[in-house]
């Protein structure tokens, strides 16, 4: 409804745009094959500018204001260069035959190519969404690696428009061509289906060759991306011009011809997105999605060079030994061609690529993958979830990315997430959790008797099916009464819900992660803010690690805007930020019985927690501290997306050290937030050893600083 109305307008500057720049039928294919080609230039230079300039200095609405007004200094121009001419509309000879002189055997030429083209969309929409859904394990799940397949993708359509537009008119059989083109495109379909299965093994070796840092990172993912996609978009971009000769044979309906090319193309287009994404992968997984795709090219490419025959007749034998050595083709290389190792695939080498080394400093990905074992693979409508045991411990991976595991430090944290909100909270019994993960933090939360319901929203289902291989450390929590489980995005969720909650709590998503960054932004810790009920206590997981200090201090900034009265506390590797509507207050005598619950209890020293005093020492900065940390900090919002486009530059830097010097200079003792505590000796008795753990706790992070650092 809402892009219905410009992307229409946009449909029809090319037709429009082809009646005017071409002049004469021998040059229709040059003047459109130039046309097409610079326009997908300017798409492809407007992807990379928008995903790696614009958004992230002007925002979201300038960007939008930006396009607005180049669209209207178009117009503009359009209008002067009219005002301008006097010499009447254009008039055409008529080079060609009329629309009425056309015979059947024309006009079934002109409707099968058409409908050729259409398929020809719909196979390469369908390569689109296929490639990036691969092509995101091993390049990563940032919004600079979803800008770079996008505008590799059109970069190759463009360079196949412009070559094929220079002597597309001196071609003298263009249908043969177009099919021969369908079918090559067919088979490099299926032949990037081995490219992909060796690209992990290719990006580790160029990064180890080139380097990690941000620009290196960003040129050898431009590298692997054109690897894949520039040859066969390249023969994707080369139909239009080719189609565009065949279906226009006079030049009086040229723009009526254009635009029944290009609408057709563009159906096929929103077909070969909406199936692929949505029916194919779900259904027959990617690898044989691409399979299909392929398929409907050669398809294509067969019926048009047969048909073709019919049309010359001296071709047809020549055709049909090529269809023939084509569909050989087709099924030589299916039957030769490896399918890709999905464990290299699921495992990420983009996330920590220096795990993939030996001690010689030598990649050895099979040596990597032998450690290991894949228990559950399974490709969603949005995401490829597996799960991996190395030895005693299990990993939960989404699109290559580490997202929960059962390494001890892990389950303390998104324990954590689950205990902590919960035991602040006087009498918690409604509890959101955004992300459902290995289910740890919704299991925590179970844990508590006086919790009734808890909502859990979880974007992917496959991860659902990957969690029941975390029964033990998430307590068996799909089987408990209190969860309520709904698969939908968690912005959405707030938007529509009318429940209020208690606490709400997260899973942890690293900011780096494209659309990530909407789950730290202002108007997300507001929607949090209008669902929590009076009282009601919020938890956002905080990572320490490859999170520069000025993203760091920017999170925190963003979260006390809409709830002053932030605490930061620290698990034993990450933290988390603690937004309540009213000032902090923590029940010694409360906290102390909650504690002594056994199945608390039990939970807490598997997060080295074995006292209330270590519990409050987990406590680092309050709200005035952290003010004043982030003073200068900016802010993130929808408008202003920094966090999107700034987190992807800390992948592989190491910033643990910095960010617990940072805590570590400014941490206070939790004792002004104590309340409840006891008779005044008592008190002071308490306080007194909560100062000696404090001060404990500095000099623990001090020694993990300093150790930290000399690795």
């Amino acid at each position: 409804m809402l892009l219905i109305i410009p992307t229409t307008l946009m449909g029809g500057t090319l037709p429009v745009l082809s009646k005017f720049v071409v002049s004469r039928r021998e040059n229709l294919g040059l003047s459109i094959g130039g046309l097409y080609s610079i326009n997908t230039i300017g798409g492809s230079v407007g992807c990379f500018a928008a995903g790696f300039i614009l958004i992230a200095l002007a925002g979201v609405r300038n960007t939008i204001y930006i396009a607005a007004g180049i669209n209207l200094a178009i117009g503009a121009v359009a209008l002067m260069i009219r005002s301008r001419d006097h010499e009447g509309p254009q008039v055409y000879s008529r080079e060609g035959p009329s629309e009425e002189r056309l015979d059947k055997a024309q006009l079934r030429r002109i409707y099968l190519m058409i409908a050729a083209f259409g398929l020809s969309g719909f196979a390469a929409l369908a390569y689109e969404v296929l490639w990036t859904r691969v092509l995101s394990m091993i390049l990563g799940t940032t919004v600079y690696a979803f800008s770079i397949m996008l505008t590799s993708f059109l970069c190759g359509l463009a360079l196949g428009s412009f070559i094929i537009g220079r002597f597309v008119d001196r071609i003298k059989r263009p249908v043969l061509v177009f099919g021969a083109f369908q079918i090559a495109i067919g088979g490099l379909g299926v032949f990037s289906i081995f490219i992909m299965g060796k690209m992990p093994l290719l990006f580790l070796k160029m990064l180890q060759r080139f380097g990690e840092s941000w620009q290196d990172f960003t040129f050898v993912q431009f590298a692997m991306a054109f690897l894949v996609m520039l040859i066969p978009t390249s023969l994707m971009g080369a139909a239009f011009p080719l189609v565009s000769r065949i279906c226009a044979p006079q030049m009086e309906n040229l723009g009526r011809r254009i635009g029944s090319i290009y609408s057709a193309n563009t159906v096929g287009s929103i077909c070969g997105s909406l199936v692929a994404g949505f029916l194919l992968i779900p259904v027959i997984g990617l690898e044989n999605s691409i399979v299909f795709a392929a398929c409907i090219n050669i398809l294509t490419g067969l019926v048009v060079l047969i048909s073709s025959g019919s049309w010359d007749f001296g071709a047809s034998r020549a055709n049909q030994i090529e269809a023939i050595v084509s569909v050989f083709l087709l099924f030589l290389a299916l039957a030769v061609i490896p399918s890709w190792d999905k464990r290299v695939l699921a495992s990420g080498v983009y996330f920590e690529p220096q795990q993939y080394r030996n001690r010689a400093n030598q990649i050895d990905l099979d040596g990597r993958m032998n450690e290991s074992q894949m228990l559950y693979y399974g490709e969603g409508l949005g995401s490829t979830v597996a799960v991996f045991q190395r030895g005693p411990e299990r990993t939960l991976m989404i699109n290559g990315k580490p997202v929960a595991s059962t390494i001890r430090t892990d389950v303390g944290l998104l324990g954590m997430m689950g205990h902590l909100p919960v035991i602040l909270h006087k009498n918690p019994k409604n509890v959101l959790v955004i992300g459902l993960g290995a289910g740890v933090t919704a299991g925590m939360v179970a844990q508590h008797g006086s919790v009734t319901r808890i909502d859990c929203v979880e974007l992917e289902q496959k991860v659902v099916d990957a969690t029941e291989h975390f029964k033990l450390e998430n307590r068996d929590v799909l089987n408990d009464a209190k969860l309520n489980l709904t698969i939908d995005d968690g912005r959405n969720f707030l938007l529509t819900t009318t429940s209020r909650y208690d606490v709400i709590t997260s899973d942890p998503i690293h900011p780096w992660v494209s659309g990530a960054g909407s789950l730290y932004s202002i108007e997300h810790f507001q929607q949090c803010r209008a669902r929590l009920k009076d009282g009601g206590i919020i938890a956002q997981w905080l990572p320490l690690y490859e999170m520069p200090e000025q993203d760091f201090r920017m999170i925190i900034k963003t979260f006390q805007s809409v709830f002053p009265h932030t605490a930061l506390w620290l698990t034993d590797s990450d933290s988390i930020l603690i937004g309540t509507k009213d000032e902090l207050r923590i029940d010694y005598n409360s906290l102390t019985r909650k504690l002594h619950d056994e199945k608390i209890q039990k939970d807490m020293r598997m997060m080295y927690v074995d006292s209330v005093f270590d519990f409050l020492t987990c406590f680092v900065l309050g709200a005035d501290d952290l003010s004043e940390y982030t003073a200068d900090a900016k802010l993130n919002t929808d408008d202003y997306p920094i966090l999107e486009f700034s987190a992807p530059k800390g992948l592989h830097s190491q910033t643990v050290a910095d960010n617990l010097e940072a805590i570590m200079q400014r941490m206070k003792p939790a004792i002004p937030f104590l309340h409840n505590i006891g008779y005044e000796d008592q008190a002071s008795e308490i306080k007194q050893e909560l100062l000696v753990y404090h001060e404990r706790k500095k000099q623990d992070l001090k020694r993990q600083i300093l150790d930290l650092r000399s690795h």
